[in-house]
């Protein structure tokens, strides 16, 4: 409308060039402040949508996490009187001790994976392989839930704190008598327990290299730079010692500036060139000395 204003005003002779500059003037502001609305508006749009998708996978990841460890739940096992689900370590952990829920604390007597949640948290790993449960922890689960079914598949078909894998067959025909029910239900509990423990034997073997690379390193920081602070990597050195090889000895002068020291740790590992005795460390040194 204000521009239409301006050209109407051109064209009228007695319209003054100061009032054309001005109306022109107002015209630059109002386009200026409309792209700038316009801009503002499609960031606001882009923040709005990229938190709106922060906030639902949060809320998603939140859905897969396991409720007693945090992780996330790719080995979701559904206790099917309640279903509640927790991973299949703190499932190892938890029925090793009680045979109720850990949520409501009901009497359980059957649970099996969760094979849609399962997908669903497989696919989020894959999104966010930083989720993914260290290698370490994964093994230690495997191993609990290992542990869980193999006491399970030595109880007695008459055992109360019986648990099965999958639900308790019950197309069993009714011309058999009650003992030969029992016995076909404990085949199929007996069945069902030793397949999921091979397939857990499997996946162990394949966890197992990756979990000792980690706890070796875990060992090494701990040994080296966490147990004593005494102890540290660059008061040591590689030295070249007759009829053993290369050995880790204190520097010279390591901790105490003594040759002394330096000399009692060497005699240690090159006793067969030195026909001296043995020195004996000064007192006061007594009780501090790392023999690596």
């Amino acid at each position: 409308m204000l521009v239409e204003t301006v050209e109407a005003a051109k064209v009228v002779e007695n319209t003054s060039v100061v009032e054309i500059s001005n109306m022109m003037e107002k015209v630059d502001v109002i386009e200026n402040n409309d792209a700038a609305k316009s801009n503002n508006a499609v960031e606001s749009n882009n923040t709005s949508d990229s938190n709106t998708a922060l906030e639902s996978n949060n809320a998603a990841e939140y859905d897969l996490r396991c409720h007693v460890c945090f992780y996330v739940n790719s080995e979701p096992y559904v206790m099917l009187k309640c279903r509640h689900t927790i991973c299949a370590g703190c499932v190892g952990r938890w029925f090793l001790r009680k045979t109720s829920c850990v949520m409501c604390r009901t009497k359980i007597e059957e649970l099996e994976i969760d094979e849609e949640l399962k997908a669903k948290a497989l696919e989020h790993l894959q999104e966010n392989p930083d989720k993914a449960t260290p290698a370490e922890i994964k093994y230690e689960q495997l191993a609990y839930e290992t542990i869980f079914w193999a006491i399970q598949m030595r109880k007695l078909a008459d055992d109360p704190d019986l648990i099965f894998y999958g639900p308790k067959p019950t197309n069993i025909l009714e011309s058999y008598s009650a003992k030969e029910k029992s016995a076909m239900v404990e085949n199929v509990r007996l069945f069902r327990i030793r397949e999921r423990l091979e397939t857990l034997r499997q996946n162990l073997g394949v966890l197992a290299p990756l979990a000792q690379i980690r706890y070796n390193l875990n060992f090494f920081e701990k040994m080296f730079y966490d147990n004593d602070p005494i102890y540290r990597d660059e008061d040591q050195e590689w030295r070249m010692v007759h009829g053993r090889g290369l050995v880790r000895v204190p520097r010279e002068y390591f901790l105490f500036g003594s040759q002394k020291v330096f000399n009692f740790f060497l005699r240690i590992y090159q006793p067969q060139l030195l026909s001296d005795p043995l020195p004996s460390l000064p007192q006061h040194l007594i009780g501090h000395s790392h023999i690596p």
